[in-house]
């Protein structure tokens, strides 16, 4: 999380979007952003598997690169719907 804090969010402009579990946890303990706009999380429903692909979205609407900190609990479950 020190590396993501120091080369993602510090050094650059990329939009951080953290899934639903233990990924949301260590983004809101370990990571600080000074700038709006800059973190996205999906916890309206709680569903996992949201951001595997949304960072896709995310990327093409900003227009701007984007970084999804996802578990092994939401890649199983996108990957367990194809």
């Amino acid at each position: 999380m020190h590396l993501i804090q120091r080369v993602i969010v510090d050094d650059s402009n990329v939009v951080v979007m953290a899934e639903v579990g233990n990924s949301f946890a260590w983004v809101i303990n370990q990571l600080r952003f000074n700038k709006p706009e800059r973190y996205r999380v999906s916890t309206g429903f709680g569903s996992m598997g949201h951001f595997v692909t949304g960072v896709l979205g995310a990327t093409l609407v900003h227009n701007r690169k984007a970084v999804a900190i996802v578990g092994d609990g939401a890649m199983l479950l996108t990957s367990s719907q194809c």
